[in-house]
C-alpha cells in the first residue's frame, strides 16, 4: 500500500510534510484531538498515533484513515 501511494519510506519514517498530507476522515481527526487531551499526548505522540493509524488502514486496504483506525492506534498507547 505504501509503495502504491508513492511513498519512498515506511509509514513510521514519514516526515512532517508527508504526515500532514495523509488522508484522514474529519471524525477521525476529532477522535485524535480528543485522544490528545485525554491521554495528554505531545505533538510527537499525536504524530506517532497518526502513523500507526495509517498502517492499520493499510492493513485493511483503505486509503482514508478512519475513526476506527485512530481508536485502535490510541489503544496501543502505553498507559501510565
Amino acid at each position: 500500500m505504501q509503495k502504491r501511494r508513492g511513498q519512498s519510506v515506511f509509514n513510521a519514517r514519514l516526515n512532517e510534510k508527508e504526515t500532514k498530507a495523509l488522508v484522514v476522515a474529519s471524525d477521525a481527526m476529532d477522535i485524535l484531538a480528543q485522544g490528545v487531551v485525554r491521554f495528554g499526548l505531545s505533538e510527537r505522540g499525536r504524530v506517532k498515533t497518526l502513523k500507526v493509524a495509517r498502517t492499520i488502514a493499510d492493513i485493511e486496504g483503505v486509503n482514508e484513515i478512519r475513526k476506527a483506525h485512530i481508536l485502535e492506534a490510541l489503544s496501543y498507547r502505553k498507559r501510565g
